[in-house]
């Protein structure tokens, strides 16, 4: 019930503001800054209910408070729980029967119950407060005397984070005691300037609130936010009230005033709680670093997300879709307090990352190409989420690469054999979808090296200019009569194909013999019998016939083929 002394308290107290204007201050003590907090994706609920036994005339050994509208998935970072007694003090309350121990966080004058000096009391109760639910509140005074000891009531704030979130909120919470006996009631959150203009909330805790003469007015930053702020809505002489409010751009100082001019009241936290604006510039790039891949291969992709700012992206992710002819394992690793999953198989799957200012992820993807790939292997990897990107275009990356194969030569081909030369050939039939950069042939003789290749001893490459189609080589400088084995080569980017070994047998050389000259009897005769063709030093003989007498044939070695001497 309402205390008749605490009317006639008020009216005196008018009577004497008006006798002796500003010498007299009713208002009694003060809110300090306590709590400023950013926490991702983040959120306060404020909650509570009466313990007061002098309004009612019941007294109230415990309290009931419901906390509802923690998202799902969000964890609590911090709850604090105040309570108000007027005319006493009490540090040691109990939620859900576990005993706490607050602080006196601020302490007010006389509310108008006749009692000098009213208390705030604050308990961090996080390890308690788990989430939604119900949590009782007992161990505090409650008395039907005006001006015994008497809790007002208990109030829980309770902040909120969620760690996939991209989002920040500024949380900052003021608090202490403040009694008011009809005054208005000036309070400043300062240091808020947020970046932009955006949307908030403001949460008061207030004792002794009857909602008297009409119940006054409540603003915030100079916009009216409520009529008959304080009328005991969780229980007589208790409230616990949010409301939606705007933070402008840049505004350093953000007051609220209560105006409630009808009514004691005794004040004891104020909260506000509003997103502040973020931006990230992920960027990722990829490269396996070639162009060109082999049906059968393997290809091996480097995949770095990073954050240039301003702000860390928390809750971002990097997917890529490997195209069907990829079969792929990844590992991944951070730098600069870049966070991500360590491994997995298959596609990267929406993989979520965290990404300080200057942090990055690296993913390593083991790819098999599959045997039967044709065409090209076009391969995207994306970063999203986070914070606002300012700069959206480098947020994908995609490495193409020609699926190629070696190229097809056939038909190993030998024509125009001499001694010493030949002409060889093949026909490059395909080039493996990448330009054939070199063919020819290759040869050796076959005793030496049957199973000829390029870069083998006593092999001989021989390149003809071109790419696909038939091609025919030159070759000279062979050895007669010898079997030769050679093979038909085209090189491309992927690598070197050859045809099947084939084999050729150079010719025995034709040689030509000079005719000597005539010569007299009984003069003395000088001849030479040059041969050409074949290959030198060469043998002479007489194989028909004989020389005439007094002559005689140089057969080798120095002067070989000379016929001289006189003739008889």
């Amino acid at each position: 019930m309402l205390n008749k002394n605490r009317l006639l308290a008020l009216g005196l107290i008018a009577a004497l503001l008006v006798m002796v204007g500003t010498a007299f201050a009713a208002i009694v003590g003060s809110f300090s800054a306590r709590f400023d907090d950013s926490v991702r994706g983040g959120g306060v609920v404020a909650q509570g209910a009466s313990l007061s036994g002098r309004a009612d005339g019941v007294a109230n050994t415990t309290a009931s408070i419901t906390i509802a509208g923690i998202p799902a998935g969000a964890t609590v970072q911090r709850a604090l729980l105040y309570w108000a007694i007027s005319g006493g003090s009490d540090t040691t309350a109990t939620i859900n029967a576990v005993a706490v121990t607050g602080v006196q966080v601020g302490a007010g004058g006389d509310a108008c119950w006749g009692t000098p000096i009213d208390l705030t009391f604050r308990a961090d109760v996080t390890a308690q407060v788990t989430g939604n639910g119900t949590y009782t509140i007992g161990g505090l005074p409650s008395s039907t005397v005006a001006t015994a000891a008497d809790t007002n009531g208990a109030a829980l704030v309770v902040v909120y984070q969620d760690l996939t979130s991209s989002l920040v909120r500024r949380v900052m919470i003021r608090d202490g005691a403040i009694t008011t006996q009809g005054e208005v009631l000036t309070d400043t959150f300062a240091g808020v300037a947020s970046p932009s203009a955006t949307a908030g909330r403001f949460h008061l805790v207030v004792g002794d609130g009857q909602g008297l003469g009409g119940g006054g007015t409540l603003t915030f930053n100079g916009t009216q936010i409520a009529t008959n702020p304080f009328p005991g809505s969780d229980g007589a002489l208790w409230d616990a009230t949010s409301y939606n409010v705007n933070i402008p751009l840049a505004t350093a100082n953000l007051p609220w005033i209560a105006n409630v001019p009808a009514d004691c009241l005794f004040f004891n936290a104020a909260v506000l709680d509003y997103n502040v604006p973020q931006s990230a510039d992920l960027a990722i790039t990829k490269t396996d670093g070639v162009t060109t891949v082999q049906p059968g291969g393997s290809a091996t992709y480097t995949i770095t997300a990073t954050n240039s700012g301003p702000n860390p992206a928390f809750g971002a992710t990097v997917s890529d879709t490997f195209p069907a002819p990829l079969t792929c394992n990844w590992t991944c690793s951070g730098a600069g307090g870049g966070v991500c999953a360590a491994s997995g198989s298959g596609a990267i799957a929406s993989s979520p990352v965290t990404l300080p200012v200057g942090g990055s992820v690296t993913y390593t993807a083991s790819c098999n190409i599959s045997p039967v790939a044709t065409g090209s292997l076009v391969n995207t990897a994306i970063v999203s989420g986070g914070p606002p990107d300012p700069n959206p275009v480098n947020n994908s990356a995609t490495d193409t690469d020609t699926i190629a194969a070696q190229p097809i030569v056939t038909t190993p081909t030998s024509a125009s054999i001499t001694a010493t030369t030949a002409t060889l050939g093949g026909d490059a039939t395909s080039d493996g979808g990448s330009a054939i950069t070199e063919r020819g042939v290759v040869y050796s003789q076959t005793a030496t090296d049957n199973d000829p290749l390029i870069g083998a001893p006593n092999v001989t490459k021989v390149t003809v200019s071109g790419t696909t189609g038939l091609f025919a080589a030159g070759v000279t400088g062979l050895a007669p009569t010898t079997s030769h084995s050679f093979k038909a080569f085209a090189t491309n980017a992927i690598g070197t194909s050859y045809t099947s070994v084939a084999t050729f047998t150079t010719t025995c050389p034709v040689i030509t013999l000079g005719s000597l000259p005539n010569g007299n009897l009984t003069v003395v005769y000088t001849g030479s019998a040059t041969a050409s063709g074949g290959t030198g030093p060469y043998t002479y003989a007489v194989t028909s016939g004989t020389l005439p007498g007094g002559l005689s044939l140089t057969a080798s070695g120095v002067g070989a083929g000379n016929v001289g001497g006189t003739p008889t």
